[in-house]
């Protein structure tokens, strides 16, 4: 009689379950499990009923392809805070009444990669849409590393842009002033301690510009400019031994870096490892004359880059983040 009780309550725990599965919606509009006191994290701080503002996450398999198996969505704010989860089986996540500012999301899926992106929800835009391209867990694979660096406001990111263009021209007192209130706003944002080493660097004041980039990448490790910047810098001061393991480091960071392959056989040369050299100017040379060198792009690809020079005009009109070009 026991085993049989037992039993019927499996069976009924099952069915209730099952059907709390049919109810769910393909589209879960972003609830995230209720915590102690209620409501969804984030609630009035990033959530709530006073704001309008939604954020459309749109997620695709491998090659683009509709993803087929359950992913679950989490919605971080620019600090890291959980503010909301969504569990979805289409291709779609919801985020419905949220502040307006920077935020990240987090998809996971069986069989994928966790992936992360950067969001910015925008009340000057109707409709803000992030999208997520997950990549297969294959065997030999290895997870995306990722460092949390948030996303500029866009009338910060404007200023920095200008900043930069003034900086090329060699107009070092209008970078200058720019860059103050830029600094002032995001004192910790890598991509403004990056352009304000190249600016010191500019001015000749080579270790406030090391400073600068350091300080940069204890923000973010893999902030790949200052890395090749600041590799660059030492290896003009002769450190050979610096600038050798700095250009690793960008090589590590980017395989196909341009930069760092012309970095490393710089170092290696000038300590009369020729064999070094020869094979770093090996892939130099396999770039050949198409390559324009460093493109534009954010932090995925900063400015760091080998482009084909039919390409590197394109990259600049559909990416507003930062690039500099460090030589």
């Amino acid at each position: 009689m026991r085993i049989a009780y037992t039993n019927h309550a499996k069976i009924a725990l099952a069915t209730i379950l099952m059907a709390g599965m049919m109810a769910l919606p393909k589209t879960d509009f972003g609830q995230a499990p209720a915590p102690a006191m209620g409501g969804r994290l984030g609630q009035g701080t990033f959530v709530s009923p006073n704001f309008i503002l939604n954020l459309d996450v749109q997620i695709r398999g491998a090659d683009g392809a509709p993803l087929k198996s359950m992913a679950v969505v989490t919605l971080y704010s620019s600090s890291g805070l959980p503010v909301s989860t969504a569990t979805t089986r289409s291709t779609q996540a919801l985020f419905a009444q949220l502040a307006p500012g920077q935020y990240y999301v987090e998809v996971e899926a069986p069989g994928y990669w966790k992936m992360r992106e950067d969001a910015l929800v925008d009340p000057a835009v109707s409709d803000n849409i992030v999208k997520v391209s997950l990549t297969p867990a294959v065997a030999g694979s290895a997870p995306p590393a990722y460092s949390h660096t948030p996303l500029l406001k866009p009338e910060v990111q404007k200023d920095l842009n200008k900043a930069i263009t003034a900086l090329k021209a060699n107009n070092l007192d209008a970078a200058q002033k720019l860059m103050k209130p830029v600094l002032r706003v995001a004192p910790k944002h890598p991509d403004v301690l990056y352009v304000m080493g190249m600016l010191a660097d500019k001015k000749a004041n080579t270790a406030e510009a090391q400073g600068y980039w350091e300080k940069a990448i204890s923000f973010d490790p893999r902030h790949e400019v200052s890395v090749y910047a600041l590799g660059q810098s030492y290896m003009r001061e002769g450190n050979y031994v610096k600038a050798g393991e700095l250009g690793q480091k960008a090589l590590d960071l980017a395989p196909n870096s341009w930069k760092a392959h012309s970095l490393l056989a710089s170092v290696a040369f000038r300590q009369d490892h020729y064999g070094e050299a020869v094979s770093h100017g090996q892939y130099l040379h396999r770039a050949g004359p198409g390559t324009c060198g460093p493109g534009a792009g954010g932090r995925s690809n900063p400015g760091f880059e080998p482009v084909p020079c039919h390409e590197a005009g394109q990259r600049t009109g559909r990416d507003s983040r930062t690039s500099f070009d460090s030589t």
